[in-house]
């Protein structure tokens, strides 16, 4: 249990709500965080049998991501996932990979569940975290999970209950859902606020990002925890260089 996190939450009075980063903060992936993309693509291609590979299925969505990102001026985790996912189908019916009579919502339901597979499979709890949320859950504490997250607040949802811990949370809320982010400027915590009634000084936010969970709280009137995650961070630093020197030996 993360005692100085239960020690600073008893110090702050008025403290009703702690909102929650999810990733690096409650679960960890085994891989770099774009590595799921990757699986999901995958197994989407095995579901519907795309006349394409993994890795061109795999830039079709990143690449599909930036485009929107730059063509509606907000961030890519603030982009809606069935708007994603429907430039990525425009796509690959586009490059012949996938046959038009295939109605996008059935391409949007395998990507889902892919996507819910994909997240599944990479993922696993830092025990510590969670039995300090319990403890707090325990007081009386009200807990929100807050993520930017490519997907919506139900598959989140999936997840936490595929991990035990949907107990746990009275809300969840995500970027991609919300059309707000905390990396920008902190909009999702504004977002929040607003629409729970909540005052800042009932707020404590926990997460490991300096920036998006830490200083992008304060802007909002928002008190926050840290949480010092370098281990993490330079493995995912490790797990990216091989990413990048995989998708590199692929493209040559």
């Amino acid at each position: 249990m993360n005692s100085q996190l239960i020690a600073q939450v008893k110090q702050a009075a008025n403290v009703k709500y702690i909102f929650c980063d999810y990733y690096d903060t409650v679960v960890h992936r085994r891989v770099h965080p774009l590595q799921p993309f990757k699986i999901w693509a995958n197994l989407l291609m095995r579901e519907m049998d795309l006349k394409t590979s993994i890795n061109e299925i795999y830039k079709i969505r990143r690449a599909s991501m930036r485009f929107l990102s730059g063509k509606t001026n907000v961030v890519e985790s603030e982009l809606s996932y069935d708007v994603v996912m429907r430039e990525v189908y425009d796509r690959l019916v586009n490059s012949k990979a996938i046959s038009s009579q295939i109605p996008f919502s059935a391409f949007l339901k395998h990507s889902y569940e892919a996507d819910y597979q994909s997240e599944s499979s990479v993922q696993y709890l830092n025990r510590k975290t969670v039995a300090t949320l319990q403890s707090l859950k325990d007081q009386g504490y009200k807990i929100f999970c807050v993520s930017d997250f490519h997907s919506d607040e139900e598959l989140l949802s999936r997840l936490t209950q595929f991990h035990g811990i949907g107990h746990l949370y009275d809300k969840i809320f995500v970027s991609a859902a919300q059309n707000a982010s905390k990396e920008n400027n902190g909009a999702l915590f504004k977002r929040i606020l607003e629409k729970e009634g909540i005052s800042p000084a009932e707020v404590l936010m926990v997460g490991d990002n300096p920036i998006s969970d830490v200083a992008n709280a304060k802007l909002h009137g928002i008190e926050a925890y840290y949480l010092k995650r370098y281990r993490y961070k330079f493995r995912q630093k490790y797990q990216f260089f091989i990413l990048y020197l995989s998708n590199l030996l692929k493209n040559r």
